[in-house]
């Protein structure tokens, strides 16, 4: 499943959260802001985890279907996250953007 589906899949527009995303100028603060978006992401995913759960929907194969569809979609959430950290950890440091010092 690719991240775009995995945000389908959790009831969200995968293009209006991609924008988010991207509207970020450097790696740094895309970094920070698909951290956000995983975060949302878990708690929209606990809720329908719940909702969706086999034991609350004994006998119905669609909720089991659901369930998993669900945990497939965190997993490429966390995944391509994972890798977005991986990617800018081997950039080199000149090519990540501008850092912004708070004093």
């Amino acid at each position: 499943m690719d991240v775009s589906e995995a945000w389908a899949a959790l009831g969200e527009d995968p293009e209006i959260v991609m924008a988010e995303l991207m509207v970020h100028p450097d790696v740094p603060s895309r970094i920070k802001a698909a951290e956000a978006a995983l975060v949302r992401a878990e708690r929209i995913g606990k809720a329908l985890l719940s909702i969706h759960h086999p034991d609350r929907n004994p006998g119905d194969q669609a909720a089991v279907g659901r369930f998993r569809r669900v945990i497939n979609a965190l997993e490429a959430i966390r995944y391509h996250t994972a890798e977005l950290k991986k990617r800018a950890s081997e950039t080199p440091e000149d090519k990540k953007g501008p850092i912004i010092a708070i004093r």
